[in-house]
């Protein structure tokens, strides 16, 4: 079996994109009085745009590292998931992006990228385990990814 997702790795290299895809929506953190919730907001914000920049410059711990400060900041952070959960995948760092992928995925169930990404753990997972449950999990969250967006389609997993 061979997986085709060399457009994986760049899929939305921006942020932007990833609030044009889907209708994403970024929570107030709960359980703070409307000043304090609002400064914290602001705050995950300023520490999510400070991690993609240091993302897009190469330097993935230290843009995990403010991922982790603007999930802190507000776990309602969902974007700040989804990256951080892609730069564990690509550091096959699994069981941290799993955990990352599934929460973006609880928060923000209507969005299919996390499916391709889930796609793409479960099939590395494969690789390494020769585990078929893993290779059935990769073809099934493309399956659903394809399903809520058809411009999908140009990711496949081939049989060799």
């Amino acid at each position: 079996m061979k997986v085709i997702f060399d457009r994986m790795v760049t899929v939305s290299p921006h942020y932007q994109l990833d609030l044009m895809e889907s209708p994403v929506s970024i929570k107030s953190p709960a359980g703070f009085n409307e000043s304090e919730a609002h400064d914290r907001f602001e705050r995950s914000l300023d520490l999510f745009h400070i991690a993609v920049n240091l993302e897009e410059e190469g330097q993935t711990e230290k843009a995990i590292t403010f991922y982790t400060e603007a999930i802190e900041a507000n776990p309602n952070m969902s974007l700040a998931y989804l990256r951080r959960g892609r730069l564990y995948l690509d550091l096959k760092q699994y069981q941290e992006a799993l955990a990352d992928l599934f929460m973006y995925r609880n928060q923000q169930p209507q969005c299919p990228r996390v499916l391709l990404y889930l796609s793409r753990l479960s099939y590395e997972l494969y690789l390494e385990s020769k585990d078929e449950f893993h290779k059935n999990n990769a073809k099934r969250y493309l399956d659903w990814a394809i399903q809520k967006n058809l411009h999908y389609t140009m990711f496949r997993i081939e049989e060799n």
